[in-house]
């Protein structure tokens, strides 16, 4: 906003520099109130170069910038009554430059409210020049420069909200990159995570099944029939863990890209035995029993 109202400074040392350069070439209603333009501009672009240099102002930033918004619409008014004597009367061009400014800084609002205010000084100044100095007060032509200024205040009202939508677009897709760049972070974090954990379990799960293998081969010495059971349900479940862990590995290779889905066939009835053997031991415990009973079997999954 500073730097904008800088800018918007430097145009009031241009204004005051042709109000004391080119303004008295053109009619006006009296030397002394070009001089009068000029001088007001050039000590008010002053007063706001020092205020936008101190430090102790900075909080009122916002209010200055309002009064300073409704001095230029002063000067602008007073720049049109000042040259209501010339026939041609061209100042009016300069109406359409406060309505971008005022759009730039106050947005839609600052726009319409700078339109408005100087087409009502137009239209007051154009019945001035008709009363004073004899200018034919021509309807159609004071409705044009009118609609001209309205006109240009709704087309800045409208190129700033397309501007603050395509900012909120913007910030949105930022805000969105981001969000995405995380999840890719945590779904890498966790793909090396199940490969890290895969890795660690199947040390332990080899021993494990080396354990009960040993046992299955009786070579610490022969077992009974509940203990042979036992065992066999432990690699049963060591198998299973090992599978389980090597789906995990695969899942973090998946996620990573590394390998492609296969279908398999899945034979449901080896299936349930599998389960109903792994749970029978801890049913017999509770003295319960587990039966499977299938009448002609299920059909073959994929």
């Amino acid at each position: 906003m500073e730097r904008l109202e800088r800018t918007f400074n430097w145009a009031r040392l241009g204004g005051a520099g042709l109000a004391f350069l080119l303004g008295p070439s053109f009619p006006n209603i009296g030397i002394g109130y070009v001089l009068g333009l000029g001088t007001f501009m050039t000590a008010y672009a002053g007063a706001v170069a020092w205020v936008l240099h101190s430090e102790r102002r900075r909080a009122m930033f916002p209010r200055i910038v309002r009064f300073m918004f409704a001095v230029d619409l002063g000067i602008v008014a007073y720049s049109l009554l000042v040259f209501a004597a010339d026939p041609e009367w061209t100042t009016y061009i300069v109406v359409t430059l406060l309505v971008i400014a005022g759009g730039f800084r106050f947005g839609a609002g600052g726009a319409v409210v700078a339109g408005t205010f100087l087409s009502a000084a137009y239209v007051a100044i154009a019945a001035y020049r008709a009363e004073t100095y004899g200018f034919a007060m021509e309807a159609p032509r004071v409705v044009f420069h009118v609609a001209v200024f309205l006109i240009a205040a709704y087309l800045m009202a409208g190129i700033l909200r397309e501007l603050e939508t395509l900012r909120e677009q913007r910030e949105a897709f930022v805000k969105a990159t981001a969000e995405t760049a995380m999840l890719r972070q945590a779904d890498h974090i966790k793909s090396e995570f199940l490969a890290a954990m895969s890795h660690d379990f199947r040390s332990p799960l080899t021993v494990v099944r080396g354990a009960v293998e040993l046992l299955l081969g009786e070579r610490p010495g022969s077992l009974t029939p509940q203990q042979r059971d036992l065992a066999e349900s432990a690699e049963r479940n060591v198998r299973r863990l090992e599978e389980f862990t090597e789906q995990l590995l695969e899942m973090a290779r998946l996620e990573e890209g590394q390998i492609t889905l296969e279908k398999e066939q899945l034979d449901p009835v080896e299936l349930l035995r599998d389960v109903v053997a792994a749970h029978s031991p801890l049913a017999k415990a509770k003295r319960q029993w587990i039966r499977l009973d299938l009448d002609g079997g299920p059909p073959a999954a994929w």
